[in-house]
């Protein structure tokens, strides 16, 4: 939540692939840091890629979401 906060205070005009990256500089420490580098590899290698912020953190919802209430 911190991250969408931010973002959209401080990041108007930045490139989404910015955003992103951003975004993911924050993830840290056991299956989240897995994920984010699964995530930066397909970007790279162009197997993955997201259209809108909305797209990005709904992959996030899915992935770490689970069991917690909609905000």
């Amino acid at each position: 939540m911190a991250c969408k906060l931010c973002r959209k205070v401080k990041m108007r005009g930045v490139p989404l692939e910015e955003q992103i990256q951003w975004i993911l500089s924050y993830v840290q420490r056991g299956v989240a840091d897995m994920w984010k580098e699964n995530v930066l590899e397909k970007l790279e290698a162009e197997e993955l890629k997201f259209e809108t912020m909305r797209e990005f953190l709904a992959e996030i919802k899915r992935e770490f979401g689970k069991g917690e209430r909609n905000q």
